[in-house]
């Protein structure tokens, strides 16, 4: 399901890249892409089944296109987003594995241009959500998947300079996540805390 996203993520570039130009002539629309850097923090809440897990997260990446509408001073700057990060997971025992999460996410921003500078926030409406197990020394009946909310947030600040948008974003959730692991024998569905920090390189055509 993600290769299929991403395959149809590479088409709606090529489309926007080859109306871009023409569509800029006639309206206030842009069209661009973007590329950054993320750190996701995953907290789960202590239970009586997996109290002993914990999870520290590894530098991950995110690559998507944009669309902005310009009206004055504000504007409005939808995107679609293919994000990827990487945790390592600490259980009982010594035991320990790390996972990958892979999620397609539209964010839906208000922007406010003072000068170079400009400042957005708005919803992030998760789409899909794939985990895998990479590695460790937990049992192979060891399972985690993460589940997303369906509505989370996003707000920043970046600066501007031609068509090149560099912003440093924080996102979070307006209520936690789950996470469902299964454990040999055991299995729980555990509350989790998921935030982001972003540091973004875009462009407009």
């Amino acid at each position: 399901m993600i290769k299929k996203t991403l395959f149809s993520l590479g088409c709606l570039l090529a489309a926007l890249m080859i109306c871009s130009s023409e569509a800029q002539a006639l309206s206030p629309i842009k069209f661009g892409v973007k590329a950054g850097i993320q750190g996701q923090g995953m907290t789960l809440k202590a239970n009586e089944v997996f109290n002993m897990l914990s999870t520290e997260g590894e530098l991950g990446y995110n690559v998507g296109v944009m669309s902005r509408v310009s009206f004055g001073l504000v504007y409005l700057q939808p995107e679609l987003v293919y994000g990827w990060n990487r945790f390592q997971m600490q259980g009982p025992n010594n035991s320990s594995a790390k996972f990958s999460v892979k999620n397609v996410e539209v964010p839906v921003l208000l922007g406010f241009k003072v000068l170079f500078v400009r400042l957005m926030l708005g919803p992030t409406f998760n789409l899909l959500n794939e985990t895998k197990v990479k590695s460790g020394n937990l049992p192979e009946s060891f399972h985690t998947d993460v589940h997303k909310p369906t509505v989370g947030f996003q707000l920043g600040a970046g600066v501007e300079f031609g068509g090149f948008n560099v912003d440093i974003r924080y996102g979070g959730q307006f209520k936690r996540s789950y996470q469902n692991i299964s454990y040999g024998n055991l299995a729980e569905q555990v509350k989790t805390s998921i935030n982001a920090w972003q540091i973004n390189l875009g462009y407009f055509f």
